[in-house]
């Protein structure tokens, strides 16, 4: 299995469930396509980007549509395939987008816990939260996790197979030189760090919230409760994910099948979490999106 100067090595899950694995990331792609695209049209449509707290889940929406389009078909096809199809060149950007969105999802998560208590000392001061706060930041984590994406590629670290052969990813291995350097700043630059700050951020802020009874302040409570939510289950869908990336430099002994599979399906499972968890807190944006989609029906009759 080779393809320019790069052999997969892994010999982890058989051709059976490389084709489970495919089937499950077509049917979890397709939906997460449909649900970020409903509501990014929601949000276009409506006017909760007035809210300026929809940004960040706009945000979401265009990163998650983007692996959901110039990702998961590649990986699905592959998975089916029982091997990467698309040769080297499409294996470094499937890799690079696939970096860059992870990057992009923990930055901004962040900056969502940071917003949701600056939102209330805000409140307490009658004061907003400028646009251009939303505007640079988001601006910023573009550039950030596109530029950090963009290093392997310039041969700081490596694109290679991952351990199902059917896509390609970083190269977690702690390999001497720029790679385990790399490999040690993107773990805790785009993990530990993040993870701290949203668990210090949020729970300032849900502790705050207990405080603010008035009806003006309903929805925005809802909205960070949500958050909180939405975060919690997109982490436990990351954990396979965390943990095989802990598992390939550090234990020498064979990888979990279940790991192998497991690790691609929760990422993919977790890009349809933030419609869910959106439309089962917040009743005005339910209503939005219920409406969209009955106007849909209506035209097509």
């Amino acid at each position: 299995m080779m393809y320019q100067s790069l052999i997969c090595t892994w010999n982890v899950i058989d051709d059976s469930h490389k084709v489970l694995l495919g089937s499950c990331l077509l049917i979890f792609g397709v939906i997460g396509l449909a649900l970020n695209l409903w509501l990014f049209l929601t949000l276009l449509r409506s006017s909760f980007l007035l809210t300026r707290s929809y940004l960040f889940l706009l945000a979401l929406c265009i990163i998650n549509l983007i692996k959901s389009i110039f990702v998961v078909p590649f990986d699905s096809i592959s998975a089916l395939s029982s091997r990467w199809v698309f040769g080297y060149g499409m294996c470094q950007l499937v890799a690079f987008l696939r970096l860059m969105v992870g990057i992009f999802q923990m930055i901004t998560f962040t900056l969502i816990a940071i917003e949701r208590l600056i939102s209330i000392i805000y409140y307490k001061e009658e004061k907003k939260i400028e646009f251009s706060f939303y505007l640079t930041t988001i601006i910023i984590t573009w550039v950030m996790s596109t530029t950090i994406a963009s290093l392997p590629l310039a041969k700081i670290g490596n694109y290679i197979y991952d351990t199902s052969c059917t896509s390609c990813e970083l190269d977690w291995k702690m390999k001497p030189g720029s790679q385990t350097g790399f490999n040690i700043s993107v773990i805790v630059l785009g993990g530990f760090i993040p993870i701290l700050l949203i668990v210090l951020f949020l729970t300032m802020a849900l502790s705050k919230e207990c405080y603010i009874m008035s009806r003006k302040r309903f929805e925005e409570r809802l909205l960070t409760k949500c958050v909180a939510v939405m975060i919690a289950l997109v982490f436990l869908l990351y954990f396979p994910r965390a943990l095989l990336i802990f598992w390939i430099p550090l234990v020498k002994a064979r990888i979990p099948k279940a790991l192998s599979i497991m690790a691609p399906l929760g990422t993919e499972v977790a890009t349809i979490i933030p419609v869910l968890t959106y439309l089962v807190y917040l009743p005005t944006l339910r209503d939005a999106l219920i409406t969209l989609l009955a106007k849909k029906r209506r035209q097509n009759k």
